[in-house]
């Protein structure tokens, strides 16, 4: 619309990932990556998504279930 305040343009700068959470940790890493990567890639990085699969996580905790099981299997058979 015409009267559009410019402020309200969210669509710039950190886009996925809140890159001032932490301060000055996060913004070395952006820093950091940006140069690396460049600043395209880390403003359209998305970290949360390598915290928070839940698809990773249902593995690896079924995983170490299962190595349990065979761990307490195997003691059970040598025992008896």
């Amino acid at each position: 619309p015409t009267p559009y305040d410019k402020k309200y343009k969210y669509q710039e700068g950190y886009r996925h990932t809140n890159w001032d959470k932490l301060g000055y940790i996060s913004k070395s890493i952006y820093s950091v990556g940006g140069f690396v990567l460049g600043k395209q890639t880390m403003d359209l990085l998305c970290v949360r998504m390598w915290f928070i699969d839940p698809y990773e996580i249902q593995f690896y905790v079924s995983a170490l279930i299962a190595v349990l099981l065979l761990f307490g299997i195997f003691r059970i058979s040598k025992a008896g």
